[in-house]
């Protein structure tokens, strides 16, 4: 289960939104390593809430990371894989341009994130 609070900057050009969603590894089940996620989020700039959803996998024994995500409005698509301590990802991005009405566009972004040890007190130890 995870609430969180992020800028709304998808499909608008000013915001904040709040959420949250229950996540699940279905691996135990199917043998695969497969989790879907379901939840709600709070767009403050169009006053509304809206459902999200998604579906993440591991693929090559978990050396790559593979998530589709609907956050309501749009499909985006993330593709995480680790390198050391690392972890390099490239998004798709879904997004309509808040001053344009011709449809949807897609956007690629770049993400870089860094693996820290897990804390003792979460281990256990």
């Amino acid at each position: 289960m995870i609430f969180g609070t992020s800028s709304d900057r998808i499909g608008t050009d000013r915001g904040q939104s709040y959420y949250g969603t229950l996540s699940k590894s279905l691996e135990p089940w199917l043998g695969l390593p497969v989790a879907p996620y379901v939840g709600a989020a709070f767009r403050d700039a169009e006053d509304e809430w809206t459902e999200v959803a998604g579906l993440s996998y591991a693929l090559f024994g978990q050396r790559l990371s593979v998530m589709h995500l609907w956050d309501g409005a749009n499909f985006h698509t993330t593709l995480d894989v680790p390198v050391e301590n690392w972890v390099v990802g490239l998004l798709l991005a879904q997004q309509e341009d808040p001053s344009q009405d011709e449809g949807k566009d897609y956007y690629l972004g770049l993400s870089l994130g860094l693996r820290l040890p897990q804390p003792a007190f979460l281990r256990g130890d």
